[in-house]
C-alpha cells in the first residue's frame, strides 16, 4: 500500500525546510513518515533508519521512542519499534511513547553514526531519558545495525 506525498508550495517554504504530509512503505512493508522534515543531518539520519525497520527488529523491541532535540532541526521526532512493521519520522509518534530521549540534534546525529555512545552522553548529560531505560539499553544495542548505514 502506497499513499501519494502532498508537497507545499515553493513559495510557502521556510528556509532549507521541506514540507512533505502522508505515509509510504518500504519494500518491506515498513512506513516511512516525512512531516514537516526539513533536508539536513537529523532528516537524512532518519531517512537512513527508515530503510533499516523491518519487522524482526519490531518483533524484537517492542517500543516507541520520542526524541525531543534541540537546536538545527530541533522538534519531536520519533522511532516506533512496537506498531506493525515499524516506523520513524517528525512529530509526535503514532502511539504513546515508552522512552523519551531529549538532546541536541548534533548529540543526536553524533550518537546514531557511532561518534558519540549513548552511555557516555547519559552519563555527561548531554542526553536525558526518561521512561523504560531496558528499551533504552535496547536502542542502543540496535545503534550499531544504523551506524554501519550512516
Amino acid at each position: 500500500m502506497t499513499l501519494n506525498y502532498s508537497l507545499a508550495s515553493p513559495q510557502k517554504l521556510e528556509k532549507n525546510h521541506l514540507f512533505l504530509v502522508g505515509a509510504s512503505q518500504g519494500s518491506d512493508g515498513a512506513k516511512v513518515n516525512a512531516e514537516s522534515a526539513s533536508a539536513g543531518p537529523v532528516a537524512e539520519t532518519f531517512r537512513v533508519i527508515q530503510g533499516e525497520l523491518n519487522k524482526e527488529m519490531v518483533k524484537s523491541t517492542q517500543g516507541v521512542f520520542q526524541f525531543e532535540l534541540s537546536g538545527d532541526e530541533g522538534g519531536t521526532w520519533y522511532l516506533d519499534l512496537k506498531t506493525s512493521s515499524g516506523s520513524a519520522g517528525f512529530g509526535k509518534p503514532p502511539a504513546a511513547a515508552d522512552v523519551v530521549m531529549s538532546m541536541s540534534s548534533g548529540d543526536f546525529v553524533k550518537m546514531f553514526t557511532g561518534k558519540l555512545k549513548p552511555t557516555m552522553a547519559f552519563m555527561s548529560g548531554k542526553l536525558r531519558i526518561k521512561g523504560n531505560m531496558a528499551l533504552a539499553v535496547k536502542l542502543e544495542k540496535m545503534l550499531t545495525q544504523f551506524n554501519a548505514k550512516l
